[in-house]
């Protein structure tokens, strides 16, 4: 089986830093758009810091000066939030997360595959095993915590890469 470690590097914010939150999937209006870009990209890009975080596939978000990243050490499910200018794990969290992965993806990692949702002083992320939290961003402190196949009209695959979405 092949495992891959999900690395989050600092390069996107290296040499000048744009004050844009990036709260949820795809960025504020959920579109991959930003509203202010660089005039000129610089030739060369220095790694301001590195973090290892475990596999998946969930995108970090920024928000208030942090980055806040929801991966897999297995049998856990990881949720960190990062210092963005300097790199230092601020907290970190685990949970158990058993998962069995379907037959057809036995080359693919365990997930979460849902990129984290930050709304005001709260974090929402979902596992791969449905287990949705609300964590406080400045603590890590869990708010609450629910498992989504409690609610019988979930599907179970539907959690799988759902995204907690708010407008």
């Amino acid at each position: 089986m092949k495992k891959f470690a999900l690395i989050f590097v600092g390069l996107l914010i290296s040499q000048t830093t744009y004050a844009q939150e990036w709260h949820q999937w795809r960025g504020p209006s959920r579109d991959g758009s930003v509203s202010t870009a660089p005039s000129s990209l610089p030739k060369t890009y220095r790694q301001s810091w590195q973090v290892e975080v475990g596999e998946g596939y969930s995108s970090p978000v920024i928000s208030s000066g942090r980055v806040f990243i929801n991966s897999r050490r297995d049998p856990n499910e990881v949720v960190m939030a990062i210092n963005l200018a300097d790199g230092k794990v601020l907290w970190e969290k685990q949970y158990p997360a058993s998962f069995k992965k379907n037959q057809y993806a036995v080359e693919m990692a365990k997930g979460p595959n849902s990129t984290p949702l930050v709304l005001g002083n709260r974090l929402f992320t979902l596992g791969v095993s449905g287990v949705l939290v609300a964590w406080d961003t400045k603590t890590g402190l869990t708010l609450e915590e629910r498992l989504l196949e409690e609610y019988r009209y979930i599907k179970a695959f539907l959690w799988n890469s759902c995204v907690p979405t708010c407008r």
